[in-house]
């Protein structure tokens, strides 16, 4: 059975060479800045460690900058960037910008998805996105 795909911004089907399966630089760009704000929350700051007090012991108050650093606060489990999404939209109703679109008509059955997985993993930013949501849904669609 070949997926049918549909259009997340008008609503309707996406017929071969009329649309693609895509994420946008955009996104790209965001992420990586919320990687950024998130290594820079949870990596501990060692800078003043050189002006402590005279039998102050560096290595414990080190060890507990590293573990307070590592722990997962509800300030911080909100920065944990969130994964790239992978949308189905047609050509005419795609937003601007530079786009990785993958033509619908190239991703319809089990083989092209077999293929595609193996190709985006090449890519060192793949596991950043949610293509493991796309496979469970498009297993799910073609049954």
């Amino acid at each position: 059975m070949k997926k049918q795909y549909k259009c997340v911004k008008c609503g309707e089907q996406i017929k071969d060479g009329e649309g693609h399966l895509q994420i946008t630089y955009k996104d790209f760009w965001e992420h990586e800045q919320a990687e950024e704000r998130y290594t820079k929350a949870t990596t501990p700051d060692y800078s003043d460690m050189e002006n402590m007090p005279e039998g102050f012991d560096k290595d414990v108050q080190r060890e507990f900058r590293r573990i307070s650093a590592g722990v997962l606060t509800g300030e911080k489990t909100l920065m944990i960037p969130r994964l790239i999404c992978w949308h189905e939209v047609h050509i005419k109703c795609e937003p601007d910008g530079e786009l990785y679109a993958i033509p619908v008509e190239q991703i319809r059955t089990h083989r092209d998805v077999i293929g595609w997985t193996a190709h985006l993993f090449e890519k060192d930013w793949f596991c950043k996105t949610n293509w493991g949501f796309f496979l469970y849904e498009f297993l799910k669609e073609t049954k």
